[in-house]
Parts: C-alpha cells; sequence; structure tokens
C-alpha cells in the first residue's frame, strides 16, 4: 500500500534552521484552497545539494503526504520577479 501524496502551491511565512512554515494557497490545479492553513515543510534533496535559497515570502511548491497533512517537503521554487 503507497502513500498518497499532494501537491500545493503556498508562501513562506517563516523559517526555523532547515524547516520553514509556509502558508497553502493553492492546489495544484490552480484553485484557491478554502483555508489557508500553516503547514511545516523542509527541503528535498536537490534542492539542499544545488544551494537554492529559500527566504520568507518566496512561493514554493509543497509536497504533502496522506500519512502526516501537517508537514511536507519543499520540492520547487518558482523563480523570483525581475525588478
Amino acid at each position: 500500500m503507497g502513500n498518497k501524496s499532494l501537491c500545493f502551491y503556498g508562501k513562506v511565512e517563516s523559517i526555523h534552521g532547515s524547516n520553514f512554515n509556509i502558508r497553502i494557497e493553492q492546489s495544484m490545479d490552480g484553485k484557491p484552497v478554502v483555508t489557508k492553513k500553516i503547514i511545516r515543510a523542509s527541503l528535498s534533496g536537490k534542492i539542499r545539494r544545488y544551494s537554492i535559497s529559500i527566504t520568507v515570502g518566496d512561493t514554493v511548491k509543497v509536497e504533502v503526504f496522506s500519512r502526516n497533512l501537517e508537514e511536507g517537503i519543499i520540492i520547487f521554487r518558482e523563480n523570483k520577479p525581475i525588478n
């Protein structure tokens, strides 16, 4: 029996060491989430390997597994707008 995963987009609210608090804003199908829940997330292996920096306010893609909906893994960071 495999674990099902859900993907969401959210904004980084705060950083505590290697853990991030992410406010979920929309699901992968583009629909806004009714309850703007905050989950705890850590970095995926490839983001760590390539030293991709994530700061407060960045939009990230988070994968959450069905066994624990309070924790997730950051798998993608959206490109920052160039000013």
